[in-house]
């Protein structure tokens, strides 16, 4: 029914659509990088599994458990979604965060039912980790942020 076309495309529309005339290169719906061990940790502990929880939001920045990573020519930007969504078409409600592309490094590693990306902004000091879905998805927002940015001095936003 959803194929990754689709969803790719869905995603891309609802950052183009809040972004407005910043072209969206690749956009995917991402998480905290938690990983498959907090949701057995929450059977056998619910103190560790809420100390899981506080440092995977440490790790990611502070930024809420899911989120919208869409890559600009120029930027990438984390953008809110709705608290309560069906998740059948994503929207984006507002900016979390927002990094020049010249100014990071991202790198990306798999994980059990995922990709973990970790964004580093070293002139801020700021080391950002969160997790999108195994495969294509994923691996568009890589591509996208491995080709070389825009300039951004003196050009239009």
């Amino acid at each position: 029914m959803f194929g990754t076309e689709t969803w790719a495309q869905k995603y891309d529309a609802a950052a183009q659509e809040f972004l407005g005339e910043e072209r969206v290169l690749a956009a995917v719906q991402v998480g905290r990088a938690e990983g498959i061990g907090s949701v057995a940790l929450a059977a056998i502990s619910g103190l560790a599994w809420l100390y899981t929880r506080m440092k995977a939001k440490q790790r990611a920045g502070g930024l809420p458990q899911m989120f919208l990573i869409a890559v600009t020519e120029r930027r990438v930007y984390a953008l809110s979604l709705p608290r309560a969504s069906s998740g059948l078409k994503p929207r984006a409600t507002g900016e979390l965060a927002r990094w020049e592309r010249d100014a990071i490094t991202v790198t990306s590693e798999p994980v059990t039912m995922g990709t973990k990306f970790t964004l580093v902004a070293p002139a801020e000091g700021e080391r950002v980790e969160f997790q999108g879905p195994q495969g294509e998805l994923s691996d568009r927002v890589l591509r996208a942020l491995q080709a070389p940015a825009l300039a951004g001095i003196g050009a239009a936003a």
